[in-house]
């Protein structure tokens, strides 16, 4: 099991080494026939999320540096009317100086996250994939991301469309920051078709902008599905 062999390397070289076996055959396997139908669930440390539709399977897995650094790899698992489209996601958020606020549109640049839940929405014959997911950031911070997949005629991906409303704004990802120490609920209930997230603030007013301060404050905000957009 090369992801256990990972997770109990000590040096960053020996990971990165072991990783970029586990990509290659990995690229190789989810590429056979028999990937789709095989069972991930009890793969450790490898997060498998399968659409209500049938049509998308998501893998993500994440290398812990000494640093206290995170790098995320992953791919999707398409199906298309001429079989199953493979593509590797590179996440490219510590290649650049924009940092988080880049877009992270395409699979070879990739808002690196672990992602955990996967909600899937219809809209005018448009199918939206809404994906949540954890991001380790460094030992400060934490971040949960929240953001919507959609597949071209061609069967490639787009990653942060613009499908989330916040009063006047319309963006294309959400990324909530907070304390490292700290744990951030969010997720999609589906009893009432929402997501539900907690409310996060700083304990005083001093330390507004700095997330390394911030936590849930015991209330909590959410988000609707209409007409192709998270209200």
């Amino acid at each position: 099991q090369m992801l256990c062999q990972i997770a109990k390397t000590k040096t960053d070289e020996s990971k990165n080494e072991l990783n970029n076996y586990l990509v290659g055959y990995f690229a190789l396997f989810l590429n056979t026939e028999k990937s789709w139908s095989a069972d991930y669930d009890s793969v450790k440390y490898l997060s498998s999320l399968d659409s209500d539709d049938g049509k998308l399977r998501v893998f993500t897995w994440n290398l812990n540096f000494r640093d206290g650094s995170f790098k995320y790899f992953g791919f999707l698992q398409y199906k298309t009317k001429d079989g199953i489209r493979v593509h590797f996601l590179d996440d490219k958020k510590a290649d650049n100086v924009e940092g988080i606020q880049r877009s992270f549109s395409t699979s070879s640049e990739w808002y690196g996250a672990l992602y955990y839940e996967l909600i899937t929405k219809k809209w005018n014959s448009r199918t939206y994939y809404t994906l949540i997911g954890w991001d380790g950031a460094d030992f400060l911070i934490n971040r949960k991301v929240v953001e919507v997949l959609t597949f071209d005629r061609k069967g490639m991906p787009l990653f942060g469309q613009k499908c989330f409303k916040l009063e006047r704004t319309v963006t294309g990802r959400l990324i909530f920051e907070y304390a490292d120490r700290a744990t951030m609920l969010l997720r999609y209930n589906d009893k009432n078709d929402i997501l539900v997230l907690d409310h996060l603030s700083p304990p005083e007013t001093k330390y507004k902008g700095l997330y390394q301060y911030y936590g849930p404050d015991y209330s909590y905000d959410a988000f609707i599905f209409r007409a192709g957009r998270w209200h």
